[in-house]
């Protein structure tokens, strides 16, 4: 597979490297921590203005229409920088959105591009590590209730749990049961039965825990591998394109610290061990990069995800969170006292890449997914 960028992407690349460098600069983000602030309202809007927002959203409603790769360039970059939005999950609940009804995306996927709106995507539950699966519960309703003055078809019962800034979205996209299986929903989280508990996560952003009593809803997708799967295998990519980006910064700063951190008369970069652990952080970025970008380009390649693309995306989640988590641990360990200053870069590096491993049931629930498609004989092994 050529994962060459033609000279769309490669400015595409340039263009977002240039807004999250001038928006997530170390004093800027010191600034955000001590307001207390997990979305950073200029970034937003700076996104906006730039047309990331909607890079991989189609042209009817104002977006790019470059696909899951494009996204994945523009997430690595929003990594490297720990630009401070919810931008993986925005930006994969909205692709979710312009899959569904006609209705539904009209009437919220232009705002969002503006910058006029959030949307916050929730996956996880307590109750199931395995977002395939989900608890909460939906069955059909016909009654007066709207999404975003969008007729409800359905009722939602049950929880869900770190939906990344969810409390200030104007629609909620997440999973749910029915008989007939999996499907996704749209809800409008100041609507009636939906209650929304918001906490900070290990890297001092905000997350939501969403409590549904048949909550109106919209349904987005129904049962079958183009919805839940599909969400799922885009999520997961997402979030491995921002964790590369987390890893490959991380491994910068590194580098750029045992380069000028003296020792003995000379650079601790020039002592062996210290070598070894860099070149180890290198090698684990290039694997992420590698395995997230192959899971892009197979979803961009197909309208109903197969098993193998779905294989895809959980192996490029597997290594995120596998490597990207080895790769923080590396560089807070290179740093020595340095490494545990939270003033310091390389103690955010570290939060954000212990938060992102941490999602979809961790690495584990991501090897064991992979494990069941190949005993289910639809990949190879």
């Amino acid at each position: 597979m050529e994962f060459a960028l033609d000279d769309v992407l490669r400015e595409l690349l340039m263009l977002a490297r240039e807004v999250f460098a001038d928006h997530s600069d170390p004093e800027r983000l010191s600034a955000l921590a001590s307001q207390g602030s997990a979305v950073d309202p200029d970034l937003w809007a700076a996104l906006a203005a730039s047309g990331l927002l909607g890079v991989s959203l189609p042209e009817q409603v104002g977006g790019g229409d470059l696909g899951m790769v494009a996204l994945a360039l523009v997430l690595e970059e929003q990594g490297a920088h720990l630009a401070q939005v919810p931008l993986w999950s925005a930006a994969v609940a909205a692709r979710c959105i312009a899959a569904g009804p006609h209705e539904l995306a009209g009437a919220v996927l232009p705002t969002y591009v503006d910058g006029g709106c959030r949307i916050a995507l929730g996956l996880e539950e307590a109750a199931s590590p395995d977002c395939l699966l989900p608890t909460t519960w939906c069955e059909p309703s016909v009654g007066q209730a709207t999404v975003r003055s969008v007729p409800a078809t359905h009722v939602v019962t049950g929880a869900k749990v770190l939906i990344p800034a969810g409390g200030d979205a104007a629609v909620l996209v997440l999973t749910a049961m029915t008989a007939d299986g999996p499907v996704v929903l749209a809800v409008d989280p100041e609507g009636a039965g939906v209650q929304a508990t918001m906490s900070r996560t290990t890297s001092c952003d905000t997350a939501a825990t969403v409590d549904l009593d048949r909550a109106p809803a919209v349904q987005v997708a129904g049962p079958g591998p183009a919805g839940v799967p599909r969400l799922l295998a885009e999520a997961q990519t997402a979030l491995a394109a921002c964790q590369t980006g987390v890893a490959r910064g991380a491994t910068r700063l590194a580098a750029d610290y045992v380069s000028s951190r003296e020792q003995f008369g000379r650079p601790i970069g020039t002592f062996q061990a210290v070598q070894h652990k860099v070149a180890d952080c290198h090698i684990d970025v290039s694997a992420q990069r590698a395995t997230c970008w192959q899971a892009a380009y197979a979803l961009d390649a197909a309208d109903t995800p197969t098993d193998q693309t779905l294989a895809h995306a959980h192996v490029a989640a597997w290594w995120a969170q596998r490597a990207g988590l080895d790769v923080v641990h590396r560089v807070l360990h290179l740093h020595g006292g340095m490494g545990v200053d939270v003033d310091y870069p390389a103690h955010r590096y570290f939060l954000r890449g212990k938060e992102n491993a941490s999602f979809f049931g961790a690495q584990q629930q991501s090897l064991a997914s992979l494990g069941t498609l190949v005993a289910l004989g639809g990949v190879s092994a």
